[in-house]
């Protein structure tokens, strides 16, 4: 992970590649990893600016803008701004940055989904309760769960900002030396997507690609209700792809892209087939499922992304035909296997 005494002080990685790790001051993260891709005919590519910081004056910009000129770059000399996905991470100081550069934000299309819980934070934790509920989640559960990435997370947001360049997964951008391509890569994110040079097998991961650790997956049941097979189907294109570098969102650079992707990978399958096993044997809430599968999740941070995962899981293996839900006589949701032995 990063040192604090490497927080806004830029790296390079890769000719025209530099890496800025700059503070989060929530949940423990933290950093989260800018990354400026020089142009200098076009104009330089900023990914990810970071978390907007409410407890220092400028909001965090300082930091940023002190680690560019470092590299003899002004904000100004930024032309667009690309966030992996609209987590406050990494999309938090975007608004602040764009209101100092008048650049461009660039952004997968379906972005804008998770702008609704920004804008509507009320409603939004009224949808979750009922998915929630749905799902067999009770008591100060739902109250828990529905507030996370909504409360937690609202004081570290500048504004909401539209994407200028909506962007599909496919695409080919020209950034000073390279070619990159745009991976739509769902799953820890509807809208997640990572950039690829094939030039030099050189990811830029965000979040779907961390070193030590993997991301949570969210369940946004009634608009994609499968995340975690998305995401297990974004994590073997990457392995196929088997970058030489990978840059992420959150820690150091490393190598050997696909064996960590196919690591991860692994990793999920056997979480899966441990709530399947569970499962196999009586029917469980949400909660019972996470206390016999994430048995070292004691904080309650821990806990709650814990159940989220869980109901990722349980949406994979519902949507397989692997698990049902069962309504007992107490009217509390439980999930059973098909196949019980």
């Amino acid at each position: 992970m990063t040192e604090p005494n490497e927080l806004a002080t830029a790296v390079a990685h890769a000719a025209g590649v530099i890496r800025i790790p700059l503070p989060v001051p929530v949940h423990g993260i933290g950093a989260t990893n800018a990354y400026l891709l020089q142009d200098d005919d076009l104009g330089h590519l900023l990914v990810d600016p970071g978390t907007y910081r409410p407890e220092v004056p400028d909001g965090g910009l300082g930091q940023l803008s002190a680690a560019l000129q470092g590299q003899g770059i002004r904000l100004g000399d930024i032309r667009a701004l690309l966030v992996t996905h609209p987590h406050i991470d990494h999309y938090g100081l975007t608004g602040h940055v764009l209101s100092n550069t008048g650049g461009e934000l660039w952004m997968h299309a379906a972005a804008p989904l998770d702008f609704y819980a920004f804008r509507a934070p009320a409603r939004e934790r009224q949808r979750l309760r009922r998915i929630l509920h749905m799902h067999g989640v009770e008591g100060d559960d739902v109250e828990n769960l529905a507030g996370l990435g909504v409360d937690d997370w609202a004081p570290y947001l500048h504004s909401v900002v539209e994407p200028t360049l909506p962007l599909w997964g496919g695409e080919h951008l020209s950034i000073g030396t390279r070619d990159f391509e745009v991976v739509y890569t769902p799953g820890h994110s509807r809208s997640h997507i990572c950039l690829w040079a094939p030039i030099d097998r050189l990811l830029l991961s965000g979040d779907h690609l961390l070193p030590g650790i993997t991301p949570p997956i969210n369940f946004h049941h009634g608009i994609d209700d499968d995340p975690l097979g998305q995401y297990l189907d974004g994590l073997a294109r990457i392995e196929a792809l088997d970058p030489v570098l990978v840059l992420p969102g959150h820690g150091r650079p490393f190598a050997d892209g696909g064996r960590r992707a196919g690591a991860i990978r692994q990793s999920k399958l056997r979480r899966i087939q441990a709530v399947q096993n569970v499962l196999s044997v009586e029917p469980l809430t949400v909660k019972q499922i996470t206390a016999q599968v994430y048995v070292k999740a004691v904080r309650t941070f821990q806990l709650r992304m814990a159940m989220t995962e869980v109901l990722g899981i349980v949406g994979y293996l519902s949507k397989r035909g692997l698990v049902e839900r069962v309504s007992g006589p107490d009217g509390v949701t439980r999930f059973a296997g098909t196949e019980r032995r």
